[in-house]
């Protein structure tokens, strides 16, 4: 075997160099290529299948590669970003200016702006990338009240599909990630316990967080190899076989959730095919064909907007999409899933963002917020009083979403953090 090529910072940067030296690590396999301007390159970008396959494959040389890759061009952007609060924080007297984009994705939800996104500090990137956050500390004299709402998404879903055994688990205050464990497995299931025995412990704790897994991450239609692929980020290695077998548990589960899927789809094909209004479950879904926009109306009276919908029909079923407003423009292919991730999230972003405007309210200045939780600036000495405060404005349903039970959690912290 030909000796193997260095790899310093420079050559694993370089395009044609990490070329040279990931095809001496794969030997007779062939890296994932695609047309360039210029001829064949790697396939290797943020959104390239070859990317993924080559940061889960076998040889764990080729995973350090890519990470290695990753790291070393993706850096200087976080640094950037970082570089970018300092100087604002600098120019405002120490004080950092939060900046929040309005209704900045298509659910209605905020985004950032200002050169950093305070929606998103890389929760599953670099270890470094993600202590970003606690950087961010309260005024002196001052502590943050961190406040989220408790696994909101898949109360909101419950809530939406009439999934009753779910909102009962919640309802009586139970861990939904061993209720759903103990379902998956069919067997005896509890959140581990210090006195458990170690193998009785390690048993517990895989199931658990096997029950945390599908919770969260089956609930908008993924299919198996997405899950497996779902689960490692979340620290739980599965087998194609094992993902594929909890997706099909999951759907057996909770039956009203895939009828959810199904009928959500169904109803938005008949609006946008035929502009008759329809509903489902308190959603109203219309049609306006002078705008060419199809609405769907949630309980709390705010819409969600698809522009240019259209319905292909082809062999098998109708297909629905539309077209990403101006200036993106391009066709968005949706399906149940889909449409019931879109409205599940701005769902719970309505039940969120009268929460801010009470704390406010209330006398808590709440700078920062973040799809589930509120972060409040608040006096050293009023730290216990705002904390319980928090926690039970945030655990109270609205009128508009009865029968939806809620809670919160909500921790005093002397710095920004989840």
């Amino acid at each position: 075997m030909a000796k193997a090529p260095p790899t310093t910072r420079t050559l694993v940067s370089g395009n044609l160099s990490f070329e040279a030296i990931l095809r001496h690590e794969l030997g007779d396999e062939k890296p994932p290529m695609k047309h360039g301007k210029r001829g064949p390159i790697l396939a290797i970008a943020a959104d390239d299948e070859g990317r993924e396959r080559l940061l889960k494959h076998p040889n764990p040389r080729v995973r350090d590669l890519m990470e290695a890759r990753i790291g070393i061009k993706s850096w200087p952007t976080h640094v950037k970003r970082l570089d970018t609060m300092t100087a604002q924080a600098d120019a405002c007297g120490g004080q950092l200016p939060v900046q929040l984009k309005y209704c900045g994705a298509h659910t209605g939800r905020w985004s950032g702006d200002g050169g950093w996104n305070a929606q998103n500090f890389g929760a599953r990137a670099h270890p470094l990338i993600s202590e970003i956050r606690g950087l961010i500390l309260p005024p002196e004299g001052h502590v943050l009240i961190v406040s989220d709402f408790s696994a909101i998404e898949a109360r909101g879903l419950a809530w939406l599909a009439g999934e009753e055994d779910t909102l009962d688990v919640f309802r009586r205050n139970g861990d939904i990630y061993v209720e759903m464990a103990g379902k998956l497995s069919g067997k005896p299931t509890w959140k581990p316990r210090d006195t458990d025995p170690p193998p009785v412990f390690a048993r517990m704790k895989r199931l658990r967080q096997m029950g945390k897994v599908t919770v969260l991450g089956c609930g908008y239609g993924m299919g198996g190899n997405r899950m497996k692929d779902y689960a490692e980020g979340m620290g739980l290695v599965l087998s194609y076989t094992e993902a594929a077998d909890l997706v099909d548990s999951y759907r057996n589960a909770v039956p009203a959730i895939p009828q959810f899927w199904k009928d959500i789809e169904e109803k938005v094909i008949y609006t946008a095919r035929y502009t008759y209004p329809s509903d489902l479950r308190g959603l109203e879904i219309t049609m306006d064909p002078a705008k060419d926009v199809l609405y769907i109306r949630f309980h709390s009276g705010r819409r969600l907007r698809y522009h240019h919908p259209r319905v292909d029909e082809t062999d098998y079923y109708p297909r629905f999409w539309c077209r990403h407003p101006p200036p993106r423009n391009h066709r968005i292919d949706m399906w149940g899933g889909f449409l019931t991730e879109n409205i599940v999230q701005a769902f719970c972003r309505d039940l969120l963002a009268p929460v801010i405007l009470e704390a406010e309210a209330m006398g808590y200045r709440v700078p920062l917020h973040c799809h589930d939780e509120i972060v409040a600036v608040v006096p050293e000495g009023d730290a216990d009083k705002a904390k319980i405060e928090i926690e039970q404005m945030m655990s109270v349903t609205p009128a508009w979403a009865k029968g939806l039970p809620l809670a919160a959690e909500a921790q005093i912290t002397d710095r920004y953090c989840k």
